[in-house]
């Protein structure tokens, strides 16, 4: 079925692609760790790689694939008193040249009595009043990401990383 390509010359590497992370996790999974079930497998390949994935490292490069597509910054906004509903909860803002543009609540490490669903909540959406003044949008983001230490140092891993990036 494959043509015979002997004949290309090898591809010069470009670096990785966005789509290259899972192809390795899937190869790790399948060829590495074939003899162990896929829960332990799963499991080991998580913990192996949730050191390449620290928290605060991965906030900083959704900050600049932000900064990159579409001139956006996250800051860091203050939090009013009884504003969040738990005092773990980082308000960030997205700002670009114009101004603030949306506020995106961070509740992102786990603890007793909350929902253990990642997910993400629309607060408000962004629409034009009746005075022609901008409302701006606003959304909650709930993860679940187990903190091992006090040392601000949360490593997170790849299962954990995929849905907050989405």
């Amino acid at each position: 079925l494959v043509p015979n390509v002997k004949h290309l010359k090898p591809v010069e590497p470009i670096g990785m692609r966005a789509y290259d992370g899972a192809f390795y996790v899937n190869y790790a999974r399948n060829n590495i760790w074939k003899q162990q079930t896929d829960s332990v497998a799963t499991e080991t390949l998580n913990g192996m790689l949730s050191e390449y994935f620290p928290l605060r490292n991965c906030l900083e490069a959704i900050n600049v694939i932000c900064q990159s597509l579409y001139q956006m910054n996250f800051e860091p906004l203050p939090v009013l008193p009884n504003e969040t509903w738990h005092s773990s909860v980082i308000k960030a803002g997205l700002v670009n040249t114009r101004g603030l543009q949306g506020v995106l609540y961070l509740d992102l490490m786990n603890r007793a009595k909350k929902s253990d669903i990642e997910c993400h909540q629309l607060i408000q959406g962004s629409r034009r009043d009746e005075e022609g003044r901008y409302q701006l949008p606003v959304a909650a983001l709930g993860c679940n990401f187990v903190s091992h230490s006090n040392d601000d140092n949360t490593l997170i891993n790849p299962v954990n990383l995929n849905s907050f990036c989405h």
